[in-house]
C-alpha cells in the first residue's frame, strides 16, 4: 500500500509539473498526509489527527493549500472546470488515487460518469426510491461518500452514524490554516525567498507515529486507542 500511495502521488506530481504547476518535493509528505486523513472515516480522529502539531505541524498545512491550490489551477485553466465542485468531489473520495486517474483521463470521461460519480458522492435518494439506480449507480450507494465511514455502518468502535456528514480534508487543512492563525503568504516568503522555512518544522518529519500519537492521547479522550487506530 505504501509503495502505491508513493507511485500515485510521484504521478500526480509528475502530471502537475509537466501542466505546468509543479510542487517541491517537502510537499510530497504532507500530500500522503492529507491521502491519510482519507483514510480516517469519522470527524472526530480526521480533526484531533490535523490538530496535533506533532502529526500535521505548521509547514504541513502551508504545503498541503500549496498542493490543493495548484489542484486548482490545474482544474481552472488545463480541464476548464470553472467551479470548486471537481477539486471537492475529488477530494470527497476514500483516495487520492481518483485524482491521478482523472489527470490521466481514466475517469469522468462522459456526462454519465460525472453524473455518476456525483451520485454516489452526494446524491439523496427520495423515500420511494429503493430498488432503483441513479446514472447507473444502486439506490444503497447514492449519496454515501459524503457521510462518516463513506456510508459504512459500524458496530463498534469509534461512533460513526450513516447520517453524519463527513468533513473533507481540503475542508479541514482550510479551517486548520485559520484556526492556528497561519498567513500563506509569509509563509511563502519564508520557505522560498528567504530560506527560514524550517522553523515551521520543529518536530522531525519522519519521526512522528499516528499511533504513538493516538495511544498517548486515547485515555485523556476516554477512547479504547485499539478502536482509534481501526480504519475499518
Amino acid at each position: 500500500m505504501i509503495t502505491h500511495r508513493d507511485h500515485v502521488t510521484k504521478e500526480i506530481f509528475h502530471l502537475l509539473h509537466t501542466a505546468g504547476y509543479p510542487l517541491p518535493l517537502i510537499c510530497s509528505l504532507s500530500v500522503h498526509k492529507l491521502w491519510f486523513l482519507m483514510d480516517i472515516p469519522d470527524n472526530a480522529r480526521r480533526e484531533w489527527t490535523i490538530r496535533n502539531p506533532r502529526i500535521w505541524q505548521d509547514g504541513d498545512i502551508f504545503f498541503a493549500i500549496l498542493f490543493l491550490v495548484q489542484v486548482d489551477m490545474y482544474l481552472r485553466e488545463r480541464r476548464g472546470q470553472r467551479t470548486n465542485s471537481i477539486r471537492r468531489l475529488i477530494m470527497a473520495q476514500p483516495t487520492l488515487t481518483f485524482l491521478r486517474d482523472y489527470m490521466r483521463s481514466w475517469v469522468l470521461n462522459s456526462n454519465i460518469d460525472l453524473f455518476a460519480a456525483f451520485v454516489r458522492w452526494r446524491y439523496v435518494p427520495k423515500a420511494g426510491d429503493e430498488g432503483l439506480q441513479f446514472f447507473g449507480v444502486p439506490y444503497e450507494m447514492a449519496g454515501e461518500l459524503q457521510f462518516e465511514g463513506y456510508g459504512r455502518p459500524r458496530s463498534n468502535g469509534v461512533g460513526m452514524e450513516r447520517k453524519v456528514k463527513l468533513v473533507r480534508p481540503d475542508e479541514l487543512v482550510l479551517r486548520e490554516m485559520e484556526r492556528r492563525g497561519l498567513c500563506m503568504q509569509d509563509m511563502y516568503r519564508d520557505f522560498f525567498l528567504l530560506g527560514q522555512g524550517g522553523k515551521y518544522f520543529p518536530v522531525e518529519r519522519m519521526g512522528v507515529s499516528w499511533v504513538k500519537e493516538v495511544m498517548a492521547a486515547a485515555e485523556g479522550m476516554g477512547w479504547n486507542w485499539m478502536d482509534m487506530v481501526r480504519l475499518d
